[in-house]
Formats: C-alpha cells, structure tokens, sequence
C-alpha cells in the first residue's frame, strides 16, 4: 500500500496540494492539540480526492524523544507500506524526527515551497513546479473552512456590461481624458442612484460619450436629466460594478482561472449551524495564489476615514485562504498617504489613481 503521512496545520493547502502529484492509496494526518479544530476540514478535503484516510494522534508535538518513540511504533505496524512523507506541516520537531527516522529507513520525504510553488523531494533535491496551478477557486475556500453561496464567473457577466467597461477603460486611458472622464462617471454615479442627485448637466464632450455608452450598451436611457436603467442590477452596474468588471477582464489577460464577480462566502462560526456572510467584489486563482479585490470608484475627495474603513474591511478578510493570499485595492482615484500607509500595514497591494488605473494589467500580475 501507498501511503503518505502528512501533518495539520493552520495552511492546509500545503497537504492538499501535492494529492494532485502524488497518486496514494492511504493518507496519514499527524494532529496535535492545537489543530484539531482545523484538521476536520483537511481530512475532508483529503477524501475528496483519497477515500482511506487516517489519524494519529500527536500527544507530545515539542519532545524529540517523545516524538520518535510515537513515529516508530506507528512504523513498526506499517513497515511493508510504501510510505512517502510530507513534512511541510506540524511544528518543527515534528518534522525534523519525521524526516530522521522516515529517511533512514530509505522512505522519500518532501517539502513544499509555496514561495516557488514547487514539491522538492529531499533526497535527491528533484522539484515539481506548479502544484498548486489546477486547484479551484472553491476547492481553495474549502481547504480554509469557506464557502462560497453566490458568484458571478466572468464568463456570465453580461456582454453589454463587458461593452460599457472596456468602453470607459479605453477612454480612462487616453493621454489627457482621464480626469474628464472621471468626472462623467461621476455624474453618472449621481443620477443612477435609487435616490438620484441633481447636477448641473454634460458639457459637450460628456454627452457624446454618455450617447455612445448608450447607444452601444442599451443599458440606460437619458431624458431631462436623467438617466433611466433597465433594472435594479444595471442600476448597480452603473453606479460602480463597471469596474469590478474591468478588473475581472485585467485579470483573464494574466491566465488567471476562475474569474469571479461578486463573490459572496460564508464559514462556520463556532455556534452549531451558525454562519457569517461576507463578499468581495472580485476573486481569482492566479497559480497557487487566491486574489482577492476590493474595487471602488469613489472620489475620496482627501477623506482618509472613508478610505481606511474600506482598506481595514480588505484587510480583516486577507487571511481567509492563508499565506499565499494577495488582497488588492483598485481605487479610480487616488489615496491620502495615511490610507496608503493603512493599506501597507494590512499588507495590501494598492492600485489607485491615473499612473496606476492605466497599467492595471500589469499591476494586476502576481505570477
């Protein structure tokens, strides 16, 4: 029998990851006290891809002696399996006495680098890159306790939604129309409100480009001043979800994979059948990496606690799939240097203002 040992951690994405490399028959979880509470969900995300799976009980996880003694009566009862070891998780004198013990009787032992995204076999230093370049976008949540309840692929978002985008992107990038075209966008915002507010009209230039959006998208109307939407969703669409597409659309041209739009996810609290909600306006795979992206289109007008309660909202949310989680912040105008400075605390890569809106795509790439 082909069994692999691996031990709990606070990431379980390390465990998970190499099954896609690794064809077992049986997989062996190492938990200590202190993860008991994580593993139930790494055991069940083992079986989804290895049906035999076991545990074994670490009862003493910081005492090398302790600790020998444990993994070689486990091994005396195991010795004709094919045993491989995974020795990334469990606390350092875990997996220093399972890397002893294991490799002395001539049974392979591996890391993985998520840095590099790569398995590396410690006897012969071999590497296999990319192991985490297939899992899913759900699959990922799921090893971290999330799920997600409502999303938008980006290939379902509405082709006259994709239209209107890429149609203010083109101009938002022309030499010398980005600030006149965020002032369109914002008089747009104001009437496409469920409780417009009133401006002072287009100049010429604004009203041949909000003409153009409607004669190419038909998402509105515009008469006495006012804009008419097909619905509640267009509404939305219109007053910010614009850019949310445009960020999803970004993300595709550097072979991200599961693209969504308003992704809405729930984990369970520790009160039985008790769950907490939460949404991000864009997600996405990006190599073993989970992007996770705050969009908006607001003008701060220098407002650094608006901004910061925006940034903070990201940042509470950075954690939920672990190391190898990149949260951004797309920001059509530009942030005060203490929002910024929120935002580096928080280890959020910010994108904000003309230079940055402009080279999205690139800024966008975190291959």
């Amino acid at each position: 029998m082909k069994t692999l040992l691996c031990m709990a951690t606070d990431h379980n994405i390390v465990n998970i990851q190499p099954l896609s490399q690794i064809d077992v028959d049986k997989v062996v979880v190492f938990i200590t006290e202190r993860m008991k509470p994580s593993s139930e969900t790494l055991i069940q995300e083992i079986k989804r891809s290895v049906k035999n799976v076991e545990t074994l009980y670490i009862e003493k996880e910081n005492s090398l002696r302790a600790l020998h003694e444990q993994f070689s009566k486990w091994l005396e009862n195991n010795i004709d399996d094919e045993i491989i070891v995974n020795i990334t998780g469990g606390t350092k004198p875990m997996s220093l006495t399972a890397y002893q013990l294991f490799s002395e009787w001539g049974f392979r032992c591996f890391y993985c680098d998520k840095d590099q995204s790569q398995l590396i076999w410690l006897d012969d230093e071999s590497a296999i890159s990319n192991i985490g370049s297939k899992m899913g976008l759900e699959q990922y949540l799921r090893s971290y306790r999330y799920k997600i309840t409502n999303k938008t692929p980006l290939a379902q978002i509405p082709k006259s939604y994709k239209d209107y985008a890429n149609i203010l992107y083109q101009e938002l990038c022309k030499l010398g129309k980005y600030d006149d075209t965020c002032k369109l966008i914002g008089k747009i915002h104001a009437l496409t409100q469920e409780n417009p507010i009133s401006i002072t009209g287009f100049s010429q230039n604004e009203m041949a480009l909000l003409e153009h959006l409607q004669r190419e998208t038909g998402l509105f109307t515009y008469k006495n001043n006012a804009i008419t939407c097909q619905d509640s969703e267009t509404r939305k669409f219109l007053c910010g979800g614009w850019l949310e597409v445009i960020v999803a659309d970004s993300l595709r041209a550097n072979d991200c994979r599961d693209i969504c739009q308003s992704v809405y996810f729930e984990i369970s609290t520790q009160r039985k059948g008790r769950t907490t909600l939460q949404e991000l306006d864009v997600m996405a795979m990006c190599q073993d990496k989970l992007l996770l992206v705050e969009c908006k289109a607001k003008n701060w007008h220098g407002s650094t606690a608006e901004a910061s309660e925006a940034i903070y909202k990201l940042g509470s949310l950075s954690n939920i799939g672990g190391l190898n989680t990149v949260a951004v912040f797309v920001s059509l105008y530009n942030l005060t240097d203490t929002a910024k400075t929120r935002a580096a605390e928080n280890g959020i890569y910010v994108i904000a203002g003309q230079s940055d809106f402009q080279a999205l795509k690139s800024k966008l790439n975190f291959k």
